[in-house]
């Protein structure tokens, strides 16, 4: 460690002349052994052998079913290794993000609500194409997503940053079902819950901007950088 006389500050380089004024620099001894920071220790990672075999054993029951029904399929028949595909992939994206991640649960419950949603959808087409899943079973997911989501903020409203957004996603996505049936562009006959889902929606988004339109303006200037 070295001092400059002219800055008044200690310095630790190896350099004869200060590099703030350039002047000469004094040796210092008793700060020869002198560490600013201490070393940082890198943690090892230990490897998660149980997900290694859960994810190994989903590639696994993926082949084996796709090989089974490929192998036994006639025309006419449902492609049905695509059910077991589905499943697999949600019940893999519920350990990966939901059970063994670390993110705010508010964002683990909407990515659940979106992986639940393209896996209903998926089901639907390739089963009876009735139209179920969107007219009335993914509003329903999507409101039970949003009530959860809502009493999660009310309880922890000192996180109300860290699911914002996730949550704002949730709530806007919950009115697509219904501007899809104004447009025509989904029919059936349970078309309540899209409405309900749309209604609970803008009740919610509304309830946000009115009771904490400040805070509110504030996190979306901060995550879209107005």
């Amino acid at each position: 460690m070295k001092w400059c006389e002219q800055c008044k500050l200690h310095v630790n380089t190896e350099r004869k002349v200060c590099p703030l004024c350039f002047n000469s620099l004094k040796e210092e001894e008793s700060f020869n052994d002198y560490q600013p920071y201490p070393k940082r220790k890198v943690k090892k990672k230990k490897p998660n052998i149980a997900y290694k075999i859960f994810l190994f054993l989903c590639i696994i029951s993926v082949l084996t079913t796709s090989i089974i029904d490929f192998s036994t399929h006639k025309d006419g028949d449902i492609w049905w290794s695509l059910f077991v595909f589905f499943g697999v992939l949600y019940v893999f994206t519920l350990v990966r993000s939901t059970i063994l991640s670390k993110i705010y649960i508010i964002k683990r419950l909407v990515i659940q609500e979106l992986i639940i949603s393209v896996l209903l959808f998926a089901i639907d087409k390739l089963s009876d194409g009735s139209g179920w899943s969107y007219t009335i079973v993914i509003p329903l997911v999507i409101t039970s997503t949003n009530i959860a989501n809502s009493m999660i903020m009310m309880i922890n409203h000192k996180h109300f940053g860290d699911g914002f957004i996730a949550m704002l996603f949730s709530l806007l996505l919950g009115c697509v079902p219904f501007i899809l049936q104004l447009f025509n562009v989904i029919e059936g006959e349970g078309l309540w819950a899209p409405l309900v889902s749309a209604c609970f929606s803008i009740c919610v988004i509304s309830g946000i901007f009115i009771f904490g339109g400040k805070v509110s303006k504030e996190e979306l200037e901060k995550r879209f950088h107005v």
